[in-house]
């Protein structure tokens, strides 16, 4: 399965964890502890796209399912502005998040335009 989503250009999609910055903010689809499926990838097509202070886009695997992809089409700006937050990372990542998983993590693909 595949989470579609798509904001009308040149709509922005922001996402900003200093707003809340005791959880995480963003767009996330893990496969839990115990999980066995495989992971609903995220596809995300906006105006231009900014990820500051926490905010991300996560994809991960815990368990035996493998992790879904992550693809994001911008046909503006890509900001990350990398600022540490206590409870995540600023970006986008698709990662094994347990030791003892087995789930492959899934790839990312970003197209943005060049400036």
């Amino acid at each position: 399965p595949v989470l579609v989503r798509r904001v009308p250009s040149p709509t922005a999609l922001s996402l900003d964890g200093s707003v809340e910055p005791t959880v995480a903010t963003g767009i996330t689809s893990p496969v839990g502890a115990g999980g066995s499926g495989a992971g609903t990838s995220i596809a995300l097509t906006a105006g231009s796209v900014s990820m500051l202070a926490g905010g991300a886009i996560l994809r991960s695997t815990a368990a035996s399912g493998n992790g879904g992809a992550v693809s994001l089409q911008t046909g503006g700006a890509l900001s990350i502005d990398g600022t540490p937050a206590p409870h995540a990372l600023t970006g986008i990542a698709s990662d094994v998040a347990a030791a003892n998983a087995t789930g492959n993590a899934g790839g990312i693909a970003i197209s943005a335009a060049m400036r």
